[in-house]
């Protein structure tokens, strides 16, 4: 049963308390469905890191190859 109205930008838990008018059982409960959305989206998180990495390691081995073959375009001219 809703007691009280809290601003949108209340936390999560918190607001669970404050609209029940104190119920910690509303506290427990979102704290549950956290853990739950938490959980959820975890694994999708991890393969975009993943995805993320490779691209930020493909770059980095591009630009090594473009200075190393700058380098080389130097101490060849010399």
């Amino acid at each position: 049963m809703i007691v009280a109205q809290v601003p949108w930008t209340t936390p999560t838990i918190i607001s669970g308390f404050l609209m029940t008018g104190g119920d910690w059982r509303a506290a427990v409960w979102q704290l549950i469905e956290l853990i739950i959305a938490v959980a959820a989206y975890y694994p999708f998180f991890r393969v975009l890191d993943r995805q993320e990495l490779k691209t930020e390691q493909a770059e980095e081995s591009s630009k090594d190859d473009a200075n190393d073959s700058i380098t080389d375009t130097s101490v060849k001219g010399a």
